[in-house]
């Protein structure tokens, strides 16, 4: 999963997480986003998802360019 801190603050503040994205590459925070990342499959898997690119693929689409 690729931490891209604008749009994983945006998709995460949509669904009312807080990874605490900063700056600066931490453990916790990619932690963080590799757990959301699985609630986010788990919830997109009914909807035809497989894997994590399916996952990474969602974020890039609802966050826009």
């Amino acid at each position: 999963m690729f931490l891209k801190p604008e749009r994983t603050k945006t998709i995460t503040r949509q669904f009312g997480k807080d990874i605490l994205c900063s700056p600066t590459p931490k453990w916790d925070t990619y932690q963080r986003l590799l757990a959301f990342s699985n609630e986010m499959l788990d919830f997109l898997r009914p909807r035809g998802a497989q894997d994590m690119i399916d996952v990474q693929s969602f974020i890039w689409a609802v966050t826009g360019s």
